[in-house]
């Protein structure tokens, strides 16, 4: 009898566990931001306009479902060992400048680039180093094998497929032997990310970490592998459960290989198909 209440317990819970990951909500920095009350007294989705309280810019819809600054940073820190190893980092999409101030505090030398005015302007106020341009207008403009890292966040998912194809292929050709292309995205294996990935209006699709990879390979990359940032050992469990995942593409003569982690063997990998 035991045994049966043990699996039913499991079923219940298992059931339960996926109904949370399916009927997810968009991931809010302040979750009660659209709840209120309506004229009938019951609660529901909305909003009374705040006067002092600027708004209109996409700065601004990035402060809600994207996270505080703090919180970006942190979850952005497991980058670090990475990007420390490069004496130069351009960060294409720099966003508010969370990366471009964990890389300042280490003393790493970084530019940021990003379309958006108000972006740009939030991070020219702290100090940074930043150009309002695209990321494919500003590769063309540098010397081949010039760069010694490439970064971006959350971005390729913005990009239309002729568009991440030049961006790659841009890659490859700007950076220096031994180079590398990180980029983080949505993984669509996972089940809240996949159902939460149109909250952003402007996302054109989702890439699966094995599509990247066949690209990353197919532009010319000598290899790469699949960092789940936030996660743990197990290659399965990541694979499902985080909501995020980067590609480190090298760019080297050696061919020797997956490349080094930066000294972090806490992360799960994926071998490019070279």
């Amino acid at each position: 009898m035991k045994a049966l209440t043990d699996q039913l317990e499991t079923a219940v819970s298992r059931d339960g566990v996926l109904s949370a990951r399916l009927y997810a909500a968009p991931y809010m920095s302040d979750p009660d931001r659209f709840c209120c009350i309506d004229d009938r007294g019951k609660q529901c989705l909305g909003f009374r306009a705040t006067p002092t309280v600027t708004r209109g810019s996409y700065a601004d819809f990035e402060d809600i479902f994207r996270g505080s600054e703090p919180f970006i940073r942190g979850r952005l820190r497991a980058y670090l060992p990475l990007l420390r190893a490069h004496a130069h980092v351009v960060e294409i999409g720099c966003g508010r400048g969370e990366v471009l101030d964990l890389l300042r505090d280490e003393g790493v030398s970084a530019i940021g680039v990003d379309i958006d005015a108000a972006m740009v302007k939030r991070c020219l106020d702290k100090g940074h180093r930043v150009e309002k341009i695209d990321g494919v207008s500003y590769l063309e403009r540098q010397p081949d094998s010039s760069l010694s890292a490439v970064f971006s966040a959350q971005v390729v998912e913005h990009l239309t497929y002729d568009e991440l194809m030049s961006f790659l292929k841009l890659s490859v050709a700007k950076l220096t032997d031994g180079g590398q292309l990180i980029f983080e995205t949505v993984n669509p294996h996972s089940l809240e990310a996949f159902k939460t990935f149109w909250t952003d209006l402007t996302h054109q699709k989702p890439i699966f970490p094995e599509v990247a990879l066949a690209l990353c390979w197919l532009v010319g990359f000598d290899a790469a592998y699949v960092l789940f940032p936030n996660g743990g050992d197990d290659l399965e469990t990541n694979r499902r459960t985080q909501g995020e995942y980067a590609v480190i593409a090298t760019k080297t003569t050696s061919r020797a290989g997956c490349a080094s982690t930066g000294g972090d063997s806490n992360r799960t990998m994926y071998r490019s198909p070279r």
